[in-house]
């Protein structure tokens, strides 16, 4: 989940033209708003900086090597959304742990409780 967090200050990419961008999420949204311009200055034939902040910064290879592949703002915004969607479902199931076992935890100690009054009922009528 890290990499779907913000980096640390010091780390946002600027954006050619106006705009930061901290984490995944927002790098997604900027290719859909940011001018053509601003996308050309920061990806040519030779250099592509959203991939090397991907790999530099968010330390993401493998989405980084997507992004390096891409040379449109729409393959590269749906290479970051496709990424985001991956990055959340391998996050689901340790989430979706925690909760059965707080879950679990509850019922254990409603059971106890209850199995504790019914025996000091069924022993007061003894």
């Amino acid at each position: 989940m890290k990499r779907l967090k913000n980096v640390p200050l010091e780390k946002v990419f600027y954006v050619h033209e106006g705009g930061t961008i901290r984490n995944l999420y927002e790098l997604a949204d900027a290719f859909s708003s940011m001018k053509q311009s601003s996308f050309s200055h920061h990806v040519s034939e030779f250099s592509n900086d959203f991939a090397n902040w991907v790999r530099d910064v968010v330390d993401d290879g493998h989405l980084a090597l997507k992004l390096s592949l891409q040379k449109t703002r729409g393959g590269m915004e749906r290479a970051v959304r496709e990424r985001i969607k991956e990055l959340e479902e391998q996050h689901l199931p340790a989430q979706a742990s925690k909760s059965i076992l707080r879950r679990g935890i509850v019922d254990f100690v409603i059971g106890l409780v209850i199995g504790i009054v019914a025996g000091l009922l069924v022993a007061s009528l003894l």
